[in-house]
């Protein structure tokens, strides 16, 4: 590898999910179309016991650099900033770790960045869940998923930073970037594309940039939703 920085950092924010990291990473190093030196992985270790970092090494001489960045103070807005103080890229692409990248996903992002010039681009949610024949498997598929145009282009409103794309010479000045205050609630990305939109930046929407949510068990109920919604309402 060349010690140039990446063009573009794929984040992944992990917490407690060694499988689901596993499936990300593996999503990743499988991505078509973007050069070895222009990209790397970079997970973030939400866990104060650091258990991310034992999946990390399994990757070893991967394809794209893979570094790992333990922040230990839980909270999800910790993790994203523990992310962008670790990181030169221009770009950062946000994975989460409960999802998982088709091969085209990242060149897709990138393709859209040029085309739109946005400071931050999203894609769509697909719901994966854990069996076919779940009750209420077609509410399930459509709360978990996020929908958009149905053509990339720029688009006046925006989503959750899992499955976008960060333009950062576009990001407002003054670290942290994400708002602390939101660590426990969620939402730390709702406070950033507000003051983003106050300042006249542009969003994007690339329309075949896909990614799939993969849903446990333990959230495909119709309880979990409820807490879920109830959450999103409060923060």
């Amino acid at each position: 590898m060349s010690q140039h920085a990446p063009r573009v950092s794929v984040v992944i924010p992990t917490i407690k999910r060694p499988d689901g990291l596993t499936r990300a990473i593996d999503s990743i190093l499988l991505q078509e179309g973007v050069p070895e030196d222009d990209a790397e992985i970079v997970v973030v270790d939400n866990d104060p016991e650091g258990s991310a970092e034992q999946v990390v090494h399994r990757f070893n001489n991967s394809r794209f650099a893979l570094r790992y960045v333990r922040e230990p103070s839980p909270g999800v807005a910790n993790a994203r900033n523990a992310a962008i103080s670790a990181i030169n890229s221009r770009l950062i692409a946000f994975l989460d770790d409960d999802e998982s990248a088709p091969p085209t996903w990242l060149a897709t992002l990138l393709n859209a960045h040029e085309q739109y010039n946005a400071a931050v681009t999203f894609g769509p949610v697909i719901t994966a869940l854990p069996a076919d024949n779940l009750e209420h498997a077609e509410y399930l598929k459509a709360f978990f998923a996020r929908k958009g145009p149905e053509e990339s282009g720029v688009i006046e409103d925006f989503y959750g930073c899992g499955n976008s794309l960060f333009d950062m010479e576009q990001m407002p000045e003054g670290r942290p970037l994400f708002d602390t205050r939101a660590n426990e609630t969620g939402g730390e990305d709702d406070f950033l594309f507000h003051k983003l939109d106050d300042l006249g930046k542009r969003f994007a929407w690339a329309a075949d940039a896909s990614v799939f949510e993969h849903v446990p068990a333990s959230r495909a109920t119709l309880r979990y939703t409820l807490r879920r919604s109830f959450a999103y309402g409060q923060s």
